[in-house]
């Protein structure tokens, strides 16, 4: 097969796979706009927990529409390459750790410990719940936070309908007509504006922070650029997106830090990751990824060689 009918057959099927994942999320959002319920919540409730599994089903149908045949790049045994494996399950939540203890340190008045929110956090995750509340308590929680970010496989592998279908699917069919840096990139923007919906609701931010929702959108899109090259990075690299899955989940996790503050004044600041100050440190690692192009993003004709079916 000539590199022009790789390059239509991909693009056409990046283009199905981004239709049905955008039509579906903001068909749901614009429901829920026009068709609100006494609570305002049961199509949203929908968006919401359906989020994740929206991208592996247009990644499925995608593949059904147009009879691709190629690999799906997932491999559960991750412990295969355990460099990769430390990086994707460790750096994250130690990333979003030290960027929400930069926003309190530039804004300690907004440490306020809300100390339901910690036992009910303790107790969610099994550990004791009674304790005194104190900047070694802080410390250890947060410590503990990261551990838990980095070995809660359960949540690891609920993000692979995310994944399979962003980094599984999409990022390999951009490989096979733009650069490794602009397919991270691309992908990473086309993921943030796919919680536009999300977001515009009050999903990550709340509501009534400077220029909402549309300043939520933007920075949403940043964060999904910044760690969506983390994730790019380990696709690219190992073929293999349960790392990016690992991340994701990791993520997650780590960023439930912010809910042990009783303030949260600047969500477009901090402390989550989706916030200036609280991505800073993802934000440095990113870049740093993106430019170290000699031994990171630079694995295309891997990605020609699984595409047999195309």
């Amino acid at each position: 097969m000539d590199n022009k009918n790789y390059h239509y057959k991909s693009k056409k099927r990046a283009g199905i796979y981004l239709s049905l994942v955008f039509g579906v999320c903001f068909f749901l959002g614009l429901l829920s706009f026009l068709l609100p319920d006494t609570n305002g919540t049961s199509i949203f409730n929908i968006l919401q927990k359906g989020f994740t599994a929206f991208p592996v089903l247009a990644a499925l149908f995608t593949r059904i529409l147009t009879k691709d045949k190629s690999s799906w790049n997932i491999d559960l045994r991750v412990w295969k390459n355990k460099k990769m494996l430390l990086f994707s399950a460790f750096l994250p939540g130690a990333a979003i750790i030290i960027g929400a203890g930069i926003y309190y340190i530039l804004f300690p008045a907004e440490l306020q410990v809300n100390v339901q929110s910690l036992f009910d956090f303790c107790m969610q995750y099994g550990l004791p719940s009674h304790i005194d509340v104190n900047a070694g308590t802080i410390i250890i929680t947060a410590i503990v936070l990261w551990l838990i970010s980095a070995l809660l496989i359960p949540i690891h592998l609920l993000e692979l309908g995310e994944e399979i279908g962003w980094r599984g699917y999409l990022l390999p069919q951009f490989l096979l007509f733009m650069s490794e840096k602009k397919a991270a990139i691309l992908s990473g923007i086309l993921w943030g504006l796919s919680h536009a919906p999300l977001i515009y609701f009050g999903f990550n931010y709340g509501d009534g922070y400077f220029g909402a929702p549309y300043t939520g959108i933007f920075l949403m899109i940043v964060f999904c650029v910044c760690i969506g090259i983390w994730m790019s990075y380990t696709m690219v690299k190992t073929n293999n997106c349960m790392y990016a899955a690992i991340i994701h989940g990791a993520t997650n996790v780590a960023a439930d830090m912010q809910i042990l503050s009783i303030v949260i004044n600047r969500p477009l600041l901090g402390p989550a990751p989706t916030g200036i100050i609280g991505m800073s440190v993802i934000l440095l690692i990113s870049i740093f990824l993106l430019v170290k192009k000699k031994t990171h993003m630079n694995f295309l004709g891997r990605y020609k060689g699984n595409h047999n079916g195309l």
